[in-house]
């Protein structure tokens, strides 16, 4: 059966536009929902899209969308390129339409987004320093004046930092300045303190100094805290987290009774966040009995056929897909997958307290990789996270069951094995993959020199002696000219920071997470098979 054409982002706009009830319909949308929406139809095309969401939900996706990092596990920093783009495409709908907009986010928000736009002078202060003769800032103020990129506002001069935004942002204050006057007085005053902070003034320009980064700590702590309390984990946390676990020995994980405080820190976020949510429900609630006005979860029922529609169309442009559940009974060859996982989740299946604890802490485990964990030199998707917090439980769970473990005062249950599974995994893959692999170069290069190989077994040697061997991940493709295509494949797998095993010797496909120690047992006889070949 042929698969039918997916729209194209226009039509689907268009689409979505011409159904009823559309604007409630989008405004009850998930945000993680309306930023595959957007994603999916391109930030350039999505106005009409974006002028429907609510500002809850556009703040929801400023957090995810606008903050943005190089590689898994390092801070993410907020985007000044990308604000610009979503500042263009809500100018679509006129600057007093973004001056409103722009009045109901966190003003520190708004503060840090503009200060990496434009700076904002006091024009008397800079007055009285051009008429001081040992000031050399006069010709700087006749620059800035001049300037065709630049605009006063009563006593503040406001100057482009970025031309490329300057015409929206001058619109946007403008809109401010006739509508919000008060708004903008703060604003202003606040860009002018955050300018003042700057470096001896250095070839005619100056160097923001630590106004604006203290500015952009707070921003970013304030969404790291909302973000945590929504069950994400912090970058840098993860990072440090995944790295602290895979320096200590399987042992020490079974034996520590330490306090575990990333651990404990994320579920008390957690429980905060939901404890803020039900009192936001039940004031909800209470204001709804006191004005007679039906509460948020009291949605009429042609509100929720819109819905329903809306999330139809969606699906149908496979803007949203049904992802396949994990499956913990049956592997892809027939045998039990997640044996030992699957019988703790058994145990706690008649206490729904229990249960929901354990789901809890797979889904805290999976954050922590999507967050943390670079796989196939990118960043993890939640559904292979996923897949991968359950692999390394169920390895841990397997190699505790060989070695009872003591009474701790842990309170997780699944957060201990999967622990001891990552500590195996840096052992017993990536520890006798790099072992193995640094003996094949080493060989190799006796026969003769190879740049290729010369560089890969230099970064080789670094990157095991800094514990982090995953790092020569993209420079394994070297090894195409000297090793059949499978035997490449299976050692890029095991060189991930996540490794999976191919199980079949002739497959390129197929790879999955190592989950038991039946699998440790045959990546070690295949890094034995490297070797052996030198021999």
């Amino acid at each position: 059966m042929k698969k039918p054409m997916l729209p194209a982002p226009r039509q689907l706009v268009d689409l979505l536009l011409e159904s009823p009830g559309v604007a409630a319909a989008v405004q009850r949308l998930e945000a993680p929902v309306l930023r595959r929406l957007i994603d999916s139809v391109g930030l350039e095309d999505a106005g009409d899209i974006v002028a429907l969401a609510s500002t809850e939900q556009l703040a929801e996706v400023f957090d995810e969308d606008l903050w943005q990092s190089e590689r898994a596990g390092e801070e993410e920093t907020f985007s000044a390129d990308r604000f610009t783009t979503w500042l263009a495409v809500m100018m679509e709908l006129g600057a007093a339409h973004v001056a409103s907009r722009l009045t109901a986010f966190e003003e520190e928000f708004v503060v840090m987004a503009l200060s990496s736009l434009v700076y904002v002078f006091d024009l008397r202060r800079l007055h009285l320093r051009a008429l001081d003769d040992d000031d050399p800032i006069d010709e700087y103020l006749d620059k800035l004046l001049e300037s065709a990129l630049s605009h006063e506002f009563a006593d503040h001069l406001v100057y482009a930092r970025d031309e490329a935004a300057w015409d929206n942002v001058l619109d946007v204050l403008l809109a401010l300045d006739a509508e919000h006057e008060d708004f903008l007085e703060r604003l202003m005053n606040r860009l002018i303190g955050i300018t003042n902070e700057m470096a001896e003034e250095s070839g005619g320009m100056y160097d923001l100094l630590t106004a604006a980064d203290e500015l952009h700590q707070d921003v970013a702590f304030e969404r790291e805290q909302r973000r945590e309390r929504k069950g994400f984990v912090a970058p840098r946390t993860a990072a440090g987290f995944l790295e602290a676990i895979g320096r200590q020995t399987p042992e020490h994980h079974r034996d520590d009774t330490a306090k575990d405080y990333v651990t404990e820190g994320y579920f008390e976020q957690l429980s905060n966040g939901a404890d803020a949510v039900r009192e936001h429900e039940s004031k909800r609630g209470t204001r709804a009995l006191e004005t007679g006005q039906p509460a948020g979860n009291e949605i009429a029922e042609d509100s929720l056929a819109d819905e329903h529609r809306l999330l139809g169309l969606l699906r149908d442009a496979e803007v949203l897909r049904d992802e396949q559940p994990l499956r913990l009974t049956t592997g892809a060859n027939g045998t039990t997958a997640f044996a030992h996982v699957r019988k703790v989740l058994e145990m706690a299946s008649d206490d729904p307290q229990s249960y929901a604890a354990r789901a809890g802490e797979l889904a805290y485990l999976a954050n922590v990789l999507v967050a943390g964990c670079s796989f196939e030199g990118r960043r993890m998707r939640p559904v292979e996270a996923a897949e991968a917090a359950l692999a390394v439980c169920n390895l841990g769970l397997e190699w505790l069951a060989e070695r009872p473990s003591p009474e701790s005062g842990t309170s997780t249950i699944l957060v201990r094995p999967f622990k001891i599974g990552w500590s195996l995994l840096r052992r017993e893959v990536h520890g006798r993959a790099g072992e193995s692999l640094q003996a094949w170069l080493a060989h190799r290069l006796q026969g003769g020199p190879d740049r290729e190989l010369s560089i890969l077994s230099a970064s080789l040697r670094k990157a095991l002696h800094e514990g982090k061997p995953w790092r020569v991940y993209g420079r394994l493709d070297a090894l195409g000219n000297h090793l059949p295509p499978e035997t490449v494949v299976r050692l890029k797998g095991l060189f991930d920071e996540c490794p999976t095993w191919r199980p079949a010797d002739d497959s390129l496909t197929g790879r999955e997470f190592v989950a038991s120690l039946a699998r440790l047992q045959d990546i070690g006889a295949f890094c034995d098979s490297l070797v052996d070949e030198n021999a």
